[in-house]
């Protein structure tokens, strides 16, 4: 390897992360790349040696690996922009993608705490410069040491590279392009917000924003090439990373370091509410003050940015941050909006009226009233609705019955229980192993459009060839899977009819399907008896829905899957099934249920699967029924 390159990998070991991705990026490059991405390091070295603020800093030392280390302290952004050398191998986007992940995690660990990225750039601009002088300084080769135009030049060749991107089709590589991408946005709006803040006057604040927009469009045509109109859309990637599913993830690329960036730049977010730890809390209080303080103009130059290359969706969230700070910051930059002349200004006032439409119910100057949002009507707004409901139909009464108490309870755990087998609510602890190849098939048919017909047939084939090698590391005749096969092929042939937002339905229940075939045959044959005596017990329709007479009986394997417990879920193993036997004591006491019955579920209870949900459900609040 070159001695550029090792000092290269040197700089990066600083993050574990970026260490690990830089190797791999290094191990997958060729000779002629090898060449190209050290003259890139020279060439910058030797770009950033003539502005004046750094080659003091540069000039003195003699060490190659020292060199590229104190510009990286000084200038650590050069780090990404040098990925631009590597246009030339686009035909070679696994090195390249790893490159720059690297290189963004690189950042992000090396200036966590450090806020004055913007400095050196501000430090460059002169408060004296006039437009005309900003724009010969950026235009003119007599200017070679102005960092603004290094940056511009930095910034177009990135830009080159993020534009005609190859399409990425397999997931790990979607996932270092997700992550790359949100990076270097976290990194260089926050660079830009504080440059805005902190511009001697507003022409230098307008200067830096036509730079960084050179930068900020073609992040934004990445995204939509690569996760809107690419093969693995973003939503779907999303689902993967926060599930961190052994089977799915990434190896170095985990949930953590995702949360990490929302930590990073907090100010930046879409609204969705993401969970912020002490430093990011600390980060979003100081770039809330900011953003109250900014003047209208840069706030305007600020919005807009977020507007044209984030989308109305972020720029909705900046006001209502904003409208946080209080002293209704955003009622009075409204009014600067309406007095302001231009496009732009008039681009932004647009978003603002529909922002203030919104909150307040009342229609702004030459804006049609905004539609009211819909609810949200998730499972515990439904119940919220059904006790009001439950509650105005009994209003006349004192209180109810204790027959009324049964009714609702059998009703709601019938419900529940037609909840968690349709929805496929449950996901085991422990996945097995073949499961991602299923995973990974079930991802090329969670898109947005209509499946064709050879798309659900290559994965009826995928998914039926699992049972083949089931019964094969089984060493079982294949015919003792048909059930489950039957079952498999009906519920593919519901794809064909199926929205969208039913795939995922489908895609559970085939799952569970599978889950239930590897139950059925990969069990050590010294432990089938007893395992055929638990499975005859959970198939004995014992357990009574509700406490009334002629409650109906389901089988306790069913009622076993109830999602019963604290709202937080079971803390241990102990207690898994504390609620489950609480309620059986209760059958007991009334004489629903046989004893020896509820012996046998005492004998056998840690044998029966255990299984992690999304919600649980307190049948006993405040430990009385």
């Amino acid at each position: 390897m070159r001695v550029e390159l090792q000092a290269l990998q040197r700089i990066m070991g600083q993050s574990q992360v970026a260490e690990s991705l830089i190797k791999l990026a290094l191990g997958q490059l060729n000779a002629e790349m090898e060449k190209a991405l050290a003259d890139g390091l020279d060439a910058s070295i030797q770009d950033y040696s003539k502005c004046h603020l750094l080659e003091g800093r540069l000039s003195g030392v003699k060490d190659l690996g020292a060199k590229y280390h104190s510009l990286a302290e000084a200038m650590p952004i050069f780090l990404c922009n040098l990925a631009g050398k590597l246009i030339p191998f686009q035909d070679q986007p696994k090195a390249l993608i790893r490159y720059l992940c690297a290189s963004s995690d690189f950042l992000i660990y090396s200036t966590m705490g450090n806020g004055n990225l913007h400095q050196p750039i501000l430090q460059s601009l002169s408060p004296e410069d006039n437009v005309a002088k900003l724009k010969e300084k950026l235009e003119s080769s007599n200017h070679e040491g102005y960092l603004p135009r290094i940056l511009r030049q930095d910034f177009l060749t990135l830009a080159g590279i993020l534009t005609s991107f190859p399409t990425l089709k397999t997931r790990q590589d979607a996932i270092e392009a997700l992550y790359f991408l949100r990076a270097l946005t976290a990194i260089y709006y926050r660079i830009f917000f504080n440059a805005l803040l902190h511009a001697s006057k507003d022409q230098i604040a307008e200067h830096l924003t036509a730079i960084f927009s050179i930068l900020f469009v073609a992040l934004r045509r990445f995204e939509i090439n690569m996760f809107i109109k690419g093969p693995i859309p973003q939503r779907k990637l999303d689902y993967i990373i926060e599930r961190d599913d052994a089977n799915l993830r990434h190896p170095l690329l985990r949930k953590h370091i995702f949360t990490m960036l929302v930590n990073y730049n907090p100010l930046l977010s879409d609204g969705k509410g993401q969970s912020l730890n002490v430093t990011g809390q600390r980060i979003l209080r100081s770039q809330l003050e900011a953003l109250h303080a900014m003047t209208d103009h840069r706030l305007t130059l600020f919005m807009l940015v977020v507007k044209r290359y984030r989308g109305k969706a972020y720029l909705q969230a900046l006001l209502s941050s904003l409208q946080r700070t209080g002293a209704d910051r955003v009622g009075k930059f409204y009014h600067s909006l309406s007095g302001q002349q231009g496009s732009e200004a008039k681009e932004v006032l647009e978003e603002v009226r529909v922002y203030l439409s919104r909150i307040t119910g009342k229609v702004r100057p030459g804006h049609a009233p905004a539609p009211k949002p819909k609810m949200l009507t998730s499972f515990g707004t439904i119940r919220q609705m059904e006790a009001k409901r439950n509650l105005a139909a009994n209003k006349n009464r004192h209180m109810m019955s204790h027959n009324d108490v049964e009714e609702y309870l059998r009703r709601r755990l019938e419900k529940l229980y037609a909840k968690v087998r349709k929805e496929g609510a449950l996901t085991k602890d422990k996945i097995p192993e073949y499961l991602a190849q299923f995973a990974e098939a079930s991802i090329e048919i969670m898109h947005d459009r209509d499946l064709t017909e050879d798309e659900i047939t290559e994965f009826e084939t995928s998914t039926c060839g699992l049972l083949d090698d089931i019964a094969k590391e089984a060493n079982v005749d294949r015919a003792s899977l048909v059930e489950h096969e039957q079952e498999i092929l009906q519920h593919t042939a519901e794809l064909k009819t199926a929205s969208v937002e039913d795939r995922a339905d489908i895609v559970s229940n085939i799952g569970v399907t599978l889950m239930d075939a590897q139950k059925k045959l990969d069990q050590p044959e010294s432990k089938k008896s007893e395992e055929e005596d638990i499975t005859s017990l959970l198939k004995v329709k014992a357990i009574a829905i509700g406490l009334e007479e002629n409650a109906p009986c389901i089988p306790i394997k069913d009622f076993f899957e109830f999602p019963l417990g604290p709202r937080g879920g079971p803390e241990t193993e102990e207690v898994w099934f504390d609620l489950h036997l609480k309620y059986l004591e209760a059958l007991l006491t009334k004489g629903k249920l046989d004893s020896t019955v509820y012996d046998k579920i005492k004998t056998h209870l840690e044998k029966f699967e255990k299984y992690r949900y999304r919600k649980y459900f307190d049948i006993f609040p405040g430990g009385s029924y």
